[in-house]
């Protein structure tokens, strides 16, 4: 069992659940053929997991009667931009009500929710574009992704703003995640993997938020749920939550063989962004064409239906990229509002994720459901 070392030769390099653990698991093998970025050398990369012992990270649809769910007061749904909740209620045409309890033979209900605030959801290119693209158009299917998990605590912009940026509608208070504490996250994590590159290792970058550190003052201050039971209800709309700077976005948009970029955050860009949407432009490589903004995440949203401001590629440049193949970045997916295990459950590190989407078509994002696995040993051999 051997790791492929980038300075030459071969190296014994395992990471091994006990003894104890391993006896009772019926493990299975996946195996990738990699490369160390352009250039670099290739290998193959075995690991070993056990799918009986899978972390779903889905926040599930939770609707509720019409009623309840238009009072967010009331409603125990998560909330984000101020959209409306799921609700669900029984399908009415005419004197018939398809609900038993009214007198019907069948219940028969209508389900009404918004893929970008109800719980968790994948979004592609289409979210930012002026001509409609389904996410289906994206060819996504549910492989086994060789993803890294990695925590990342919020700072405050004014503590990073000197090396990192967003945009004007950025506040000194805002938290954000910085591409500085990115970086040392994921060098935490590999430093130990000598067939570890950036460039062509990693499908799948999954970050989890854990809380900032706070001082005596803020200590109601609630940046990130503490837990996956907080984060089922939390209302993020109208709080500014945690968003990823413009450097960080540059640098996990240059990992050219990622695949989904996965957060535990209601959107990657900042809530009220002018409609800039910085950090979902740099991972889908699609910028605007005139770098100015018209309304906020949230507007965009609401009245123009999730459109964006004036794309810069017309439909059939875009075609042509999404032609590329699964590579290209305007493949890319992004996965918001997961709900991660906590790193007592899981430790950041390599793992992998078959990313699953609800088969809806004809719109830009639908409800997902990722589903996690530990790497229980890992094995490299270069020469592939």
């Amino acid at each position: 069992k051997t790791f492929y070392s980038p300075e030459g030769g071969r190296t014994r390099q395992s990471l091994h659940l006990s003894m104890a653990a391993k006896s009772q698991a019926v493990l299975s093998t996946l195996r990738w053929n990699l490369k160390q970025g352009e250039g670099g050398k290739a290998f193959l990369l075995e690991v070993d997991v056990n799918f009986s012992d899978s972390y779903d990270c889905s926040i599930p649809i939770q609707p509720e009667a019409q009623a309840i769910a238009k009072d967010q007061k009331v409603s125990k749904q998560p909330q984000a931009f101020c959209l409306p909740c799921a609700s669900v209620d029984p399908v009415r045409l005419g004197s018939w009500v398809g609900s038993v309890a009214e007198g019907s033979s069948v219940n028969t209900d209508l389900l009404c929710f918004c893929a970008h605030g109800s719980g968790t959801h994948s979004e592609c290119i289409g979210h930012i574009t002026r001509e409609r693209i389904s996410i289906q158009q994206i060819g996504w299917r549910p492989d086994f992704l060789p993803a890294l998990l990695v925590s990342v605590r919020p700072v405050r912009f004014r503590d990073c703003c000197k090396e990192e940026s967003y945009s004007s509608k950025s506040k000194p208070d805002d938290w954000v995640l910085s591409r500085a504490n990115i970086i040392k996250a994921i060098e935490a994590c590999t430093s130990g993997l000598r067939w570890w590159a950036k460039d062509g290792c990693v499908h799948a970058l999954l970050v989890r938020t854990i809380p900032p550190f706070l001082d005596d003052s803020e200590d109601d201050i609630t940046v990130v749920p503490k837990d996956a039971t907080a984060r089922r209800s939390h209302c993020w709309s109208n709080t500014n939550p945690p968003y990823f700077t413009k450097e960080a976005a540059d640098f996990i948009a240059s990992m050219n063989s990622l695949r989904t970029l996965a957060v535990d955050l209601p959107s990657v860009d900042r809530e009220d962004d002018g409609g800039a949407l910085i950090v979902h432009r740099a991972i889908f490589s699609h910028p605007s064409d005139d770098g100015k903004s018209k309304g906020t995440q949230k507007q965009d949203t609401i009245e123009e239906g999730g459109g964006s401001t004036n794309a810069q590629l017309e439909t059939s440049s875009l075609e042509k990229e999404l032609l590329q193949g699964m590579g290209c970045p305007q493949r890319r997916l992004i996965t918001e509002s997961c709900s991660f295990p906590s790193p007592k459950k899981m430790k950041d590190g390599f793992c992998c994720l078959s990313l699953q989407l609800a088969p809806i078509e004809n719109t830009d994002a639908v409800p997902s459901r990722p589903l996690l696995y530990r790497a229980v040993e890992m094995r490299a051999t270069s020469g592939m």
